[in-house]
C-alpha cells in the first residue's frame, strides 16, 4: 500500500485521543465504600458487565473513526495495476511497448499521446512498487530485448519514441518468451501497453494458442498486465497514399496521384489538403460526407523534366499528428520493356500488345524472342518478362531468378505444344517456374469460369475509381494443369470455380512471379479481348519497373535497404529521421524512397478484452481497461471511499451503542 499524501499520516497519533479522554474521566470519580450499596454488588455484577463491554466497543469505535479519517485524507491506494504488491516485487519486469502510429491518439484531457502516458504511468509504477526489480524493454519495432536501469528513462529513449510503423504484438509475445527461456529469470511480469487495435493484435494468428501454453508452462511464475488505452478517435482525419504514377510519354507529362482519406465521424465542413510537389505547394479543399474519400489528381510536371522527384500530402492537425500526411517519389523519365519468349507466334502478338499497346509510345516498349533467344536479353533494362514456353535451361533460369530477385517481374504462360511436362522429366527446369501437366478442355456450352480473385491488392485489383476487372465476365475453354516446387509459397489471386488456380504469385526477393494457367486465342479463352489482360500486364510492367526509376514507395517499418552499409538520409526535412521507423522520403545516392504509415494503421477494429485473455490461454492476465476513462494518473486504484464507508459504519456502531444505554422513563401509578 502506498500514499499520495502521506505526511497526513503523522495525525494517526490522534486516534488516541478517545482513549486519553476515558483514562481522564476515570480520574474523576473515587471510590466510597457504602455499606448499604455492599449488598447489592451480587445482583447487579452482571449488568456492569454489559455496561463495561459497551463502554469498551464505544471507546473502539471512536477511535477507529479517527484512525479511519486520517488514513482517508492520506489518499492510500492498493491492488488495481500491480494487483500483487503485497507479495512484492516481482524480479523481472518485461515490458512490451507498443510503438504502432496508433498509439499517438491524443486525448484532449490528458493533452499527450497514449504512448506518452503508458511511459509516464509504467514509471510511476515501478517508483512506488517495483523499484527492486529488473527491468527489460520489448518494443514493437525492433523487438529485441534491451535492459533499462528504470522505466522513468523511457521517455528519452529513441526505442521508446513514436514512430510510423504498425505493431506484431504475437512477434513481441515471442520475443519475451524467447528471452524468458534463455535467462531463466524468477517471477516474472510482462507489463503490456496497447490501443488494442485488431491489425496489431493479430487475434486470427495460429501461434496464439502455443505462445499462451509456453508462457504458462514455464516453471518460473509468470503474469500478464495489460494496459488496454482503447478509447478510439472522436474528430481525426487521416490521409494514405494508394499510388503516385508517372505518365510516361504523355504530353504534357503529369503526375497522377491517388489518395485514400478517411475519417472518424463525417466531416460536412470544408477543410484543406496541402499538396507539396517539388517544393511546389498547392492547397485543396475538402469535404467528407462519407468515412472514406478516395481522391484522385493529375500534377503537370514541368516541360522538359525528366528526372524525378518527390511530394508530400498534408491535413490539418487533430487528435493523431502521424496519419496526417504522407509522402509520395516519381522516378526518372525511363522507358519500361518488356520482353515475350514464346513458341507460339499467336499467343505472342496478344501478350506483346497486352504489354505495349502502342510500340514506342507512353515510354513502353515490347519485343518478342524464341526460347533460343532467351540468353540475349538485356536483364539490366527489362520491367518485366513474359515466358510462354517450355521452362528454360540451366543458365536461362539463373538469370531469371537474378532477375525477380533484384526487383523485377515475371509470369509464366502455358507452352503453345499439347506436350506434357512430367515430374522430374526435365532436371534444367526453374525452380521457381512450374511443370505443366495436362491440357483441361472445357464443353462449349459449359466453359470454364473464374468467379473469385483478389479485388485489393495484385494485377486483378480493382481500379482507383473502384471499378472491378470483368474477369468473371470472361469464358475460358483451355486451361493447363501445373504443379511447382514448393506450392505453399505459391499465393492463389484467382481461382476457377472447380478450384483450380487461374492465377498465382509469389515473391522473392524484390522481386514477383506470377503463373496464369490459360492463354488468349480464338478456341482457347476470351483473355484476347484485352479487358482483363493488358491492364493485368500493364500493372505488372509497371510494378517491376520501380526498380529502373530509382524510386519506389514503401510501408515503414517494413522496407529494407539492400545493403545494410547503405545510408539513407532523410530529404523531406533538416531534421535527423530514422529509416527504420518514421515516414518520409530517404535518399541514397542517385535512389528514393518514399516511407509511408501502413495502411492497417487507420483500421479502427479493436479487439475485445475478453478475447485476449483467450489468446493467452492458462496465462494469468490482468487487464486494466477502464484507465482511458479515469482522470487519474494512478497504476494503482485509491480505497479512500471505501475508509470514508467503514468511518461511517463505525459512527453508525457507536450511535447505536450510545441509545442501547437509553432506557425509557417508568410511569407512575396514581395512588
Amino acid at each position: 500500500m502506498t500514499f499520495l499524501h502521506p505526511i497526513l499520516l503523522w495525525g494517526l497519533p490522534a486516534a488516541l485521543l478517545p482513549v486519553v479522554i476515558h483514562l481522564l474521566n476515570r480520574l474523576r470519580f473515587r471510590s466510597v465504600k457504602w455499606a448499604a450499596m455492599m449488598f447489592l454488588i451480587s445482583a447487579t455484577r452482571s449488568s456492569t458487565k454489559r455496561a463495561r463491554l459497551r463502554h469498551y466497543l464505544i471507546l473502539l469505535c471512536r477511535v477507529l473513526v479517527i484512525l479511519l479519517l486520517v488514513l482517508a485524507l492520506s489518499r492510500p491506494t492498493i491492488g488495481g495495476w500491480l494487483g500483487g504488491t503485497m507479495a512484492g516485487a516481482p524480479d523481472t519486469v518485461i515490458i512490451l511497448l507498443d510503438r504502432s502510429a496508433s498509439m499517438e491518439a491524443t486525448d484532449p484531457r490528458r493533452q499527450c499521446s497514449k504512448r506518452e502516458h503508458a511511459l509516464r504511468l509504467f514509471a510511476r509504477a515501478a517508483a512506488e512498487s517495483a523499484a527492486t526489480s529488473r527491468f527489460v524493454l520489448i518494443e514493437s519495432v525492433l523487438r529485441t530485448p534491451h535492459e533499462i536501469a528504470t522505466p522513468a528513462v523511457l521517455a528519452g529513449l529513441a526505442m521508446a519514441s513514436a514512430t510510423d510503423t504498425a505493431a506484431d504484438i504475437p512477434a513481441m509475445f515471442q520475443a519475451a518468451l524467447d528471452y524468458l527461456i534463455r535467462n531463466k529469470t524468477g517471477r516474472t511480469e510482462l507489463w503490456v501497453a496497447s490501443d488494442l487495435q485488431a491489425s496489431n493484435w493479430l487475434p486470427q494468428r495460429r501461434e496464439w494458442p502455443q505462445l499462451g501454453a509456453q508462457l504458462a508452462a514455464l516453471p518460473q511464475d509468470v503474469r500478464v498486465r495489460l494496459l488496454a488505452l482503447s478509447d478510439g478517435y472522436h474528430h481525426n482525419v487521416a490521409v494514405g497514399l494508394q499510388h503516385a504514377q508517372r505518365r510516361v510519354g504523355a504530353t504534357p507529362q503529369a503526375l497522377r496521384l491517388a489518395l485514400d482519406i478517411s475519417s472518424a465521424v463525417p466531416r460536412p465542413d470544408v477543410f484543406p489538403m496541402i499538396i507539396t510537389l517539388d517544393g511546389t505547394r498547392s492547397q485543396v479543399d475538402l469535404t467528407l460526407n462519407t468515412p472514406t474519400l478516395h481522391y484522385q489528381r493529375n500534377l503537370e510536371l514541368p516541360d522538359g523534366k525528366h528526372a524525378g522527384g518527390w511530394g508530400k500530402v498534408e491535413l490539418p492537425a487533430d487528435e493523431n499528428l502521424r496519419d496526417n500526411s504522407c509522402y509520395f517519389v516519381y522516378g526518372d523519365d525511363v522507358p519500361l520493356a518488356a520482353v515475350v519468349v514464346s513458341d507460339t507466334p499467336a499467343v505472342a502478338r496478344y501478350l506483346r500488345l497486352a504489354a505495349s499497346p502502342v510500340a514506342g509510345r507512353f515510354g513502353r516498349a515490347c519485343e518478342v524472342l524464341a526460347p533460343s533467344e532467351a540468353a540475349t536479353i538485356a536483364w539490366q533494362d527489362l520491367a518485366l518478362l513474359i515466358w510462354q514456353a517450355p521452362p528454360p535451361g540451366a543458365a536461362t533460369a539463373q538469370a531469371v531468378d537474378t532477375f525477380i530477385a533484384d526487383g523485377g517481374t515475371v509470369i509464366y504462360f502455358p507452352p503453345g505444344g499439347g506436350e506434357r511436362d512430367e515430374g522430374g522429366a526435365r532436371p534444367e527446369a526453374e525452380p521457381l517456374g512450374p511443370q505443366w501437366g495436362a491440357i483441361d478442355t472445357a464443353g462449349t456450352a459449359t466453359p470454364f469460369r473464374v468467379p473469385v480473385w483478389e479485388a485489393h491488392d495484385g494485377p486483378l485489383a480493382d481500379t482507383a475509381g473502384g471499378l472491378s476487372l470483368p474477369l468473371d465476365r470472361l469464358a475460358f475453354q483451355q486451361r493447363r494443369d501445373m504443379t511447382t516446387a514448393s506450392d505453399d509459397t505459391w499465393i492463389a489471386l484467382a481461382r476457377f470455380a472447380d478450384g483450380k488456380p487461374f492465377l498465382l504469385r509469389h515473391a522473392s526477393g524484390a522481386g514477383r512471379a506470377f503463373i496464369c494457367t490459360a492463354l488468349p486465342g480464338k478456341g482457347r479463352s476470351d483473355l484476347g479481348e484485352g479487358s482483363v489482360l493488358v491492364p493485368m500486364l500493364q500493372r505488372m510492367v509497371r510494378s517491376g519497373g520501380q526498380r529502373l526509376a530509382r524510386a519506389e514507395t514503401a510501408r515503414c517499418g517494413e522496407w529494407q535497404p539492400r545493403d545494410p552499409q547503405e545510408v539513407w538520409t532523410a530529404v523531406d526535412t533538416s531534421e535527423h529521421k530514422h529509416v527504420a521507423w518514421q515516414a518520409g522520403v530517404y535518399q541514397c545516392g542517385t535512389r528514393r524512397v518514399a516511407l509511408n504509415r501502413p495502411a492497417s494503421e487507420r483500421m479502427p477494429e479493436v479487439t475485445p478484452s475478453e478475447d485476449i485473455e483467450v489468446l493467452l490461454g492458462d496465462l494469468r492476465v490482468q487487464i486494466l481497461d477502464d484507465l482511458a476513462h479515469r482522470s487519474t494518473d494512478k497504476l494503482q486504484s485509491e480505497v479512500w471511499p471505501i475508509l470514508l464507508s467503514l468511518c461511517m459504519v463505525c459512527l453508525l456502531v457507536e450511535s447505536g451503542l450510545l441509545l442501547s444505554n437509553r432506557r425509557p422513563r417508568s410511569k407512575e401509578v396514581a395512588s
